[in-house]
């Protein structure tokens, strides 16, 4: 009754009795650990409140406190009609129960929500909640979680434009207005494998089934793997004993990894959003009356999540939760997007507001006049934290960003570094690699160097600056350039290259490259060159 711009979805808690779980979770996995499942609390959250939430974390004072491993196991499945079976919690089967409630109490008030029972080859099966697969494949962000609940799912409503590259295997996606880059994955499983949107369509189709057929016992939501074929599934849990055998059923509390391949070998992803005019390079700087337009109230010093819509003159937060390596198959494929290059000083421009801080924040889409902020949670892909900008690139942002009405974006914001992506390594007809495309590392080996693209855009035309990790550092500007045309920038990487390789060699030579623009005015300048260079090539944007 207090949301109205997302899906609620209903979570049981159990109070914790045994003492000692932070040193030993284990006794966690008894049926006498919690309160009796009689006693439990339940409370309606927004559905995208499911990328905080796994089956057996414990919580404390509102807060995450404990993430258990459980009993943690490694499958070997084969996912498929044959040895899968959509089943509900409370299932009786051979006599007794699929998850027997003397072993596993915690499910009494869900006995009706569905699990997916996949077979072992030796007769024993694991059970995957159909909440859990949605969580750990679609949870992404919540932004993805709100509009698969929200139906009818369509493709428009995840992205706007898709392009897949047969060959390179390069895909490309426009993700649709509001959609968190950090589903970018996700969402490109789906546009690549039908199998996949069907398992995501499943999940909203189903609950408005239910809704509109009068279910008994509620609206509980179904879907699949997004696959189907044999992969390695790590999964936290508990062993369940049915019959005269004592690990007969494992019923998955949180999936923690899958082996399965993505279709794709690179993905590019775009960010959609309201068009801004473009601004004239040279323009003079925006008067005081504008810079306190654009001031921002601060946030409270913990921000607390609540259940109301949020306010639609707020401007939204992002929180990014620690990730892990949830999918190995993406530890060797580039992953990049685009964002805004902020200019100097914008930091400053945020101030307190008249009105005091925003003392809360709200997941899903703001429909309110009330002071709460609307905030979006996204999982990152990889469990490192982000580190600092590369300081090759730091004297050329600084640069950009002291251009006058310059609107530059970064075009290569990966999840490595955040700045940039590994170059397009070039091969002779031999099948050697150039070795100027390497660093060299001290114990002999070598990386691929490391480059990043920024987008310069103006009144009249669209320009590309690439600058390549190197001593001293070499930076390529592309007049003319159209970021817009699909399949563009994985052929810009391959140029990107190849110039690169021309003017070492041309430097090496002692002369200055004379088919790149104005790149041997950028090697090794000072920050005022830069600036001067980049307000004297770009004046025409």
């Amino acid at each position: 009754m207090v949301r109205r711009r997302q899906p609620s979805v209903l979570v049981y808690l159990s109070r914790v009795t045994a003492s000692g779980f932070e040193d030993d979770p284990s006794v966690l996995l008894s049926a006498s650990s919690t309160a009796p499942a009689a006693w439990q609390r339940k409370c309606w959250v927004s559905v995208g409140t499911l990328t905080l939430l796994r089956v057996g974390d414990i919580w404390r004072d509102q807060r995450p406190y404990l993430a258990p491993d459980y009993q943690v196991e490694t499958f070997d499945l084969d996912v498929g009609d044959d040895t899968s079976d959509l089943v509900k919690a409370g299932l009786s089967r051979d006599g007794g129960f699929l998850l027997p409630l003397e072993h596993h109490p915690w499910h009494l008030n869900n006995t009706h929500a569905y699990c997916l029972a996949v077979a072992l080859p030796d007769g024993r099966e694991v059970v995957v909640p159909c909440m859990e697969l949605v969580r750990f494949y679609f949870g992404s962000s919540s932004s993805l979680l709100t509009r698969l609940f929200t139906p009818p799912l369509s493709r428009d409503s995840l992205l706007t434009k898709s392009v897949f590259g047969a060959s390179r295997k390069h895909l490309h996606l426009t993700l649709a207005e509001g959609v968190s880059a950090a589903s970018a994955v996700d969402i490109g499983r789906m546009a690549t494998s039908e199998v996949a949107w069907r398992a995501a369509l499943q999940v909203g189709t189903s609950c408005l089934l239910a809704s509109t057929t009068g279910a008994p016992h509620g609206v509980h939501p179904k879907t699949s793997f997004p696959f189907q074929g044999r992969t390695v599934l790590t999964a936290a849990g508990k062993w369940l004993p049915r019959g005269d055998r004592a690990e007969a059923t494992f019923v998955v509390f949180s999936l923690r990894q899958c082996e399965w391949p993505f279709k794709f070998r690179s993905l590019e992803y775009r960010l959609s959003g309201p068009g801004k005019p473009r601004r004239q390079v040279g323009a003079a700087e925006p008067t005081q009356p504008a810079v306190r337009s654009q001031r921002q109230a601060e946030d409270a010093k913990h921000l607390p999540l609540v259940e109301r819509d949020a306010g639609h003159r707020l401007a939204a937060r992002h929180r990014s939760l620690p990730g892990g390596h949830r999918f190995p198959d993406l530890a060797d494929k580039h992953i990049w997007g685009s964002r805004k290059i902020q200019a100097t000083g914008t930091a400053a421009i945020a101030s307190r507001s008249a009105a005091g801080p925003i003392p809360a924040g709200a997941l899903g889409e703001p429909g309110s006049s009330q002071r709460i902020r609307p905030l979006e949670v996204a999982q990152a892909l990889k469990a490192d934290g982000r580190p600092a900008m590369p300081a090759f690139l730091k004297d050329v942002v600084e640069a950009l960003t002291a251009v006058p009405g310059l609107e530059a974006n970064l075009l290569t914001a990966a999840e490595d570094d955040g700045w940039t992506i590994p170059v397009n390594l070039l091969a002779d007809e031999d099948g050697v690699i150039d070795q100027y495309l390497f660093v060299a590392a001290p114990d002999g080996t070598g990386r691929p160097r490391r480059v990043a693209v920024f987008d310069l855009q103006g009144a009249q035309r669209c320009d590309a600056l690439a600058v390549i990790e190197s001593e001293p550092f070499v930076a390529v500007h592309y007049d003319d350039w159209t970021s817009t045309v699909q399949g563009a920038f994985p052929g810009l990487l391959e140029l990107v290259s190849k110039d690169f390789v021309a003017a070492v060699e041309a430097r090496r030579a002692g002369h200055a490259p004379t088919t790149l623009s104005a790149m041997h005015e950028l090697l090794n300048s000072e920050r005022e060159g830069l600036q001067a260079w980049l307000m004297e090539t770009l004046m025409g944007l």
